[in-house]
């Protein structure tokens, strides 16, 4: 009982904080972001849609740039005279006429009243939107962010070195294999990634702690993903911490290690969904919104039904797959084909006890971005541009299990 209240209590003061911080960016003047606003409007109404990092005519290279002007819309209308309300119902200027490019510069300049509802996320990230806009526009906001994300995969990487040579090269080359340089150029793309390697670096210190703590850390690490996010990476938050976690802390049982995996994914999907549900609620029993506004069509169009399965959901797994290097610059038989020996290498690994409890651990791992792609069917193919990228925990994993067996770059 007194664990389940800390847990209880952990998800309460973790949305208390979110919600905090909301209010808390509505009540910035905006007098003190105006400048930085109309220019970054400027600089957002220059840049396609949609367009490909260095002319790359390849999916994993395509940035979605659509959501950024909305964000930067959204931000600007929250109202401080009314900071709670406004946070929640988070509306912004759309003109039927224009794209959200045009929108969000006529909000910058103009000022116009907010007329269209984005309530079904908490649309954390206007949080940090506002507070580097005191400072930054658009593009020095993502060059900055840029520089944070390189600092930390930095400091993941001497961390890794410190334990485990191997693992900070394959951290590196993972970043590289799922083009996380890429992200440098869009925010929506960014967030999870910094969340991830935050989370990744708190990790360090929670590699002997007490399982109680680490759950409480990944409810944490679940609110945080849903308030930030609006289903891009949202994994990376829970494999890459609980790799480091488990792989560095936790010589246990294969029974002992399965409970503790199973424990700890499930605080991180009770604190994501149970944050989306307090939304939900406060939407409905404070605003009287009618749950058929955002519920049908959001998770029809995502892929939480059961439809799903009627139609070819192994085809989300492999769209996704087929954007990490090398299988983007290789036809489909031969990714096809390769994707197959691994599967063979694997099951010939278990079968020969070349693999021990701890190897399956890991394996179970790294299925967490295949399971999230099977059950949004729909928006992990239509995402697939940046959903990919939660492969990178599984990428570090897949490609060590060729190592493993016989690992001299452990250090004591």
């Amino acid at each position: 009982m007194r664990k389940s209240f800390k847990y209880c209590l952990t998800f309460i003061l973790t949305a208390i904080i979110c919600i905090v911080l909301l209010i808390v960016t509505a009540l910035i003047p905006k007098e003190l972001v105006k400048s930085n606003m109309v220019k970054s409007s400027e600089e957002m109404y220059d840049i396609s849609y949609i367009y490909f990092f260095n002319n790359q005519k390849n999916r994993a290279f395509l940035i979605h740039n659509y959501p950024d002007p909305i964000t930067f819309n959204l931000t600007y209308s929250l109202d401080s005279k009314k900071p709670f309300t406004s946070s929640i119902l988070t509306k912004y200027y759309a003109s039927k006429k224009f794209g959200e490019k045009v929108n969000v510069r006529e909000k910058a300049y103009f000022d116009y009243k907010p007329n269209k509802e984005y309530y079904r996320y908490w649309h954390g990230n206007m949080f940090l939107v506002k507070a580097l806009m005191l400072v930054f526009d658009y593009k020095n906001i993502l060059i900055f962010l840029s520089v944070i994300l390189i600092a930390f995969a930095l400091l993941i990487t001497y961390n890794l070195y410190r334990k485990n040579r191997l693992l900070a090269l394959l951290f590196l080359i993972s970043n590289l294999v799922c083009h996380v340089y890429v992200t440098f150029y869009c925010l929506e793309y960014i967030y999870m990634f910094l969340l991830s390697y935050i989370m990744s670096l708190i990790a360090f210190k929670l590699i002997d702690k007490d399982e109680s703590k680490i759950i409480c850390f990944f409810i944490i690490g679940g609110v945080l993903a849903n308030f930030f996010d609006f289903l891009t990476t949202e994994t990376l938050i829970f494999t890459l911490p609980f790799f480091i976690i488990f792989y560095f802390g936790r010589n246990k049982s294969f029974k002992d290690s399965l409970k503790f995996f199973l424990k700890s994914l499930i605080a991180f999907l009770l604190g994501y969904s149970l944050m989306w549900i307090l939304k939900w609620l406060i939407l409905i029993i404070i605003y009287k919104q009618s749950p058929n506004d955002f519920l049908n069509t959001h998770m029809e169009e995502r892929g939480f039904s059961l439809v799903a399965v009627k139609k070819e959901p192994f085809k989300s797994i492999y769209d996704n797959l087929k954007l990490i290097v090398p299988f983007c610059y290789l036809n489909n038989n031969l990714v096809i084909l390769i994707i197959i020996c691994y599967i063979c290498y694997v099951i010939w690994l278990i079968i020969r006890k070349k693999i021990d409890s701890k190897g399956i651990m890991l394996l179970l791992i790294s299925i967490i971005p295949m399971l999230r792609y099977f059950v949004l069917y729909k928006h992990s193919i239509d995402h697939t541009f940046f959903t990919y990228r939660a492969l990178l925990p599984s990428i570090m994993i897949w490609i060590y299990m060729f190592f493993r067996k016989d690992d001299k770059y452990e250090k004591d």
